[in-house]
């Protein structure tokens, strides 16, 4: 290539020791090799720092920070700490557990080229289980741009992943990064902002996926690392932050989020408990209000699952426009 702008890669990291490793080699092999790669360890308990370390011995690309304890813990203030400290024209952000293709700074850079006009760039992006040949399908819901990405991701119908941007660095800095109150949803909720903002965006939607978001078995709201509730009141935290501005799109949002969320929790009391919370909030519609506790009746009485008492068609006539 005749340029050699700098790419930062910023990696939040916590406990993935078992999988960092595969990670940064896929960075180091990029074909375009003007990159800083930025690590930051949220207060890792397993051995993550250590292997991290070995790497920024044997290749001074790689910087390791590690989160401040007074700031919130989750990705959200690591990545604005790398964001911070980062020096690249361009970012990408990248989680500790996946993939990117070896040319995938080089095709973008070149995109970039062929359309320079932009705030940040769209490129796809491919699921696997447990290989990036796996038969899983792309991340990325958008076919055509004239579907709005703003609308999409109201629905909660997110139509690309953290790793498909290509961001300019001053454009992130203008929108103040990540919302460190969020601990899910705080990729979505860039987005949106950017969106909002009236940012520019180019899809690259002819290309091949140039990154590879590695799939869970676990659910999402099991209860991990980061408890349940921490979750889901980060998650009502975002449907808040919108719902004044985009009321309509928020409540059936926040509405879907409930039924295949919370509603799906094997604990009665949280669904009882995150019930009152969104309704109080003005997340239902009085339909909902009046039928969704037969819902959890159901599921306290331990019948939920029995097809015969038509509960399946009691919920989409619940939850339905």
């Amino acid at each position: 290539m005749n340029i050699s702008p700098l790419i930062s890669v910023i990696i939040p990291a916590y406990n993935t020791a078992h999988l960092i490793s595969e990670t940064l080699e896929t960075v180091i092999a990029q074909t375009f090799e003007n990159w800083e790669c930025i690590v930051v360890d949220d207060i890792s308990t397993d051995t993550t720092l250590k292997i991290v370390t070995n790497y920024v011995k044997d290749d001074n690309r790689i910087k390791l920070l590690t989160r401040i304890p007074s700031k919130n813990k989750g990705p959200s203030s690591c990545r604005n700490i790398g964001l911070a400290h980062a020096k690249g024209e361009y970012v990408i952000f990248l989680d500790s557990d996946d993939l990117l293709a070896s040319t995938c700074f080089e095709s973008r850079l070149n995109f970039v080229l062929n359309f320079k006009d932009y705030d940040f760039w769209v490129f796809k992006t491919k699921t696997f289980l447990k290989h990036p040949d796996d038969n899983f399908p792309i991340f990325n819901r958008l076919q055509s741009e004239d579907i709005s990405y703003l609308e999409m991701f109201l629905s909660g119908l997110f139509p690309y992943h953290l790793m498909s941007p290509l961001w300019q660095r001053k454009v992130l800095l203008t929108l103040v990064g990540f919302d460190e109150n969020l601990i899910i949803f705080e990729d979505p909720d860039l987005h949106l902002r950017a969106h909002i903002a009236g940012l520019s965006c180019k899809s690259d939607l002819d290309g091949k996926p140039d990154s590879f978001y590695r799939l869970s078995l676990r659910g999402r709201f099991e209860n991990d690392d980061l408890t349940l509730s921490r979750k889901l009141n980060a998650a009502h935290y975002f449907f808040l932050k919108y719902k004044f501005r985009f009321p309509q799109q928020i409540r059936l949002a926040s509405a879907n989020f409930f039924r295949f969320n919370i509603l799906t929790l094997k604990d009665i009391s949280v669904v009882k408990n995150y019930f009152g919370i969104f309704a109080r909030s003005d997340f239902f519609n009085t339909r909902q209000i009046i039928l969704i506790p037969l819902l959890i009746l159901a599921k306290s009485l331990n019948i939920y699952n029995v097809k015969s008492l038509g509960l399946y068609r009691l919920q989409k006539f619940i939850f339905n426009k």
